[in-house]
């Protein structure tokens, strides 16, 4: 996909800004800035950040991506790539047991620690691969990237004997684990899902927990999504270094 310049993507606000009867002092009211201020980022001399882009977006009631994208290439890429999956309940067992069973000697992971791992390999794989991972979808809650459904999908995998759940007294913040009980079915996964799932754990699952939620929330999907919502993973596209997983999708002339 070709990347947009932050030139390209201001002339497209410009345009639906003046269809839609605004005034540069109508935008900056709603970013918080001056006139001025804002008129130096629609004539190029000061840069749109992410924040920014999703105020705008909010404020023309458009999306980011009709921004990042247009509305033409909004239409071409929706009929080649399906971003919103359709869930599967059996695999994203399979792949919360297999995060499980590569972080299971790692006292620091609770629940929250394995949403954000997932989060990470689903995101990267469709961004390497343009295909759903686990198939889960993601919602902004409280911080946290929450896999839908997965609470319930682990209750089942508690009574099937595959994991087990267990409270980690600690001080005053007791913690709950997950322990997997057996090992993973391999034959259930493709190579290339173990691959990108196995270099999400060598990288991160040391991180303390807050410093991964830190790192989760300046991912360009997580910002712009806004909370409570479903996390679109068509935004992997617009990844910046260091999050994008394939170089020749890194905006570097954009955003």
């Amino acid at each position: 996909m070709e990347s947009l310049t932050q030139k390209e993507i201001i002339e497209r606000i410009v345009q639906i800004r003046k269809r839609a009867g605004h005034s540069q002092a109508d935008i900056a009211r709603a970013l918080g800035l001056k006139s001025a201020t804002y008129s130096m980022i629609e004539r190029g001399k000061s840069k749109l950040t992410i924040p920014y882009l999703k105020i705008i977006a909010e404020f023309l009631d458009v999306s980011v991506y009709q921004l990042l994208l247009g509305e033409q290439t909004m239409r071409t890429y929706s009929n080649q790539r399906i971003s919103k999956p359709q869930q599967d309940d059996e695999k994203i067992a399979i792949i919360a047991h297999y995060m499980l069973e590569r972080c299971a000697y790692l006292p620091h992971v609770n629940l929250n620690f394995l949403y954000k791992l997932m989060y990470l390999a689903d995101f990267n794989y469709y961004q390497i691969y343009e295909e759903q991972l686990s198939s889960a979808q993601y919602k902004k809650l409280n911080h946290v990237p929450v896999p839908q459904k997965l609470d319930t999908i682990m209750k089942h995998m508690l009574t099937k004997k595959i994991i087990k759940r267990i409270k980690i007294d600690d001080g005053d913040y007791p913690m709950i684990r997950y322990i997997p009980l057996n090992g993973v079915d391999l034959r259930k996964i493709l190579a290339s899902e173990k691959q990108v799932m196995d270099q999400v754990f060598d990288r991160y699952a040391r991180w303390a927990n807050k410093t991964l939620g830190q790192f989760i929330q300046n991912d360009l999907p997580w910002q712009a999504t806004m909370e409570g919502e479903v996390i679109d993973y068509e935004s992997v596209f617009y990844r910046p270094l260091p999050y994008s997983v394939r170089e020749d999708e890194v905006i570097q002339r954009s955003l």
